[in-house]
């Protein structure tokens, strides 16, 4: 297949970061009271958690690639990379001691952990269902 044959979409959605990040927020503050009434309080801290780490990796991408491929930032490329893996280690050693101090629920944490991966399923299915592509432009 000649790379000139492939379709690229004719419009980016560039309101899906966005789009993920309110409906990731949403989808948090509505469950949070139904998750505590039904599960309890470790659940809740759990699926908390999970949902703050997950909006805020995202957020975290957006940031740094957005700053990884500015023209001015030559300089401190090294930098940002480097922060960008270094925040995975981070990120494990957050959730080793919030499971291992059993004060949250894994179950709960990992439900949390899914709200953007569940927010972009949504929009790209929502977009595919309307037609077009993943934002559902024409």
């Amino acid at each position: 297949m000649q790379p000139s044959a492939i379709a690229m979409p004719t419009t980016p959605d560039r309101d899906l970061v966005t789009w993920v990040h309110k409906a990731a927020l949403v989808l948090l503050m509505v469950f949070v009271p139904l998750v505590g009434l039904v599960f309890g309080k470790k659940a809740v801290l759990g699926y908390g958690l999970g949902g703050a780490l997950s909006i805020a990796v995202l957020w975290s991408h957006q940031w740094l690639v957005g700053r990884i491929f500015d023209r001015g930032a030559r300089g401190v490329r090294r930098l940002l990379v480097a922060v960008w893996l270094l925040k995975y280690p981070a990120l494990a050693a957050i959730l080793y001691f919030a499971v291992s101090r059993q004060a949250v629920s894994p179950a709960g944490l990992l439900v949390g952990l899914g709200l953007v991966p569940f927010a972009i399923t949504i929009k790209v299915l929502g977009g595919g269902l309307r037609g077009g592509g993943p934002g559902g432009e024409r």
